[in-house]
């Protein structure tokens, strides 16, 4: 026996459709966000690599021994550096010249 009474579909609400889209533009607007902070997070990893790049040039310029070290023996030896007086002294100086010349710069911002 064949059902007589057919089953009604009732058709989606139009705010259904509002909301859906509504819901698609807050999902790529955080996809966009996140994206954009990962941008920014790997521009300040390149930066610091950069840095970290060059001043072991400098390092190996000056002090082209230091090549055949291995990585803990050359720890070793700034770990060393560090500690001795003149080289702390020194650091110092060099960082107060550094405030000293950033300062006007800070005070004109």
């Amino acid at each position: 026996m064949k059902n007589e009474n057919p089953v009604i579909i009732p058709e989606k609400p139009a705010n259904i459709d509002s909301a859906q889209l509504h819901l698609e533009q807050a999902q790529h607007r955080l996809e966009r966000t996140e994206n954009r902070r990962a941008y920014f997070r790997s521009r300040k990893d390149r930066e610091r690599n950069h840095r970290l790049i060059l001043r072991g040039v400098a390092i190996e310029h000056f002090f082209p021994e230091t090549v055949e070290l291995t990585e803990r023996e050359f720890f070793e030896l700034v770990e060393e550096w560090a500690s001795f007086p003149p080289v702390s002294a020194s650091l110092r100086q060099a960082m107060q010249r550094h405030n000293d010349q950033a300062a006007p710069l800070k005070e004109a911002v």
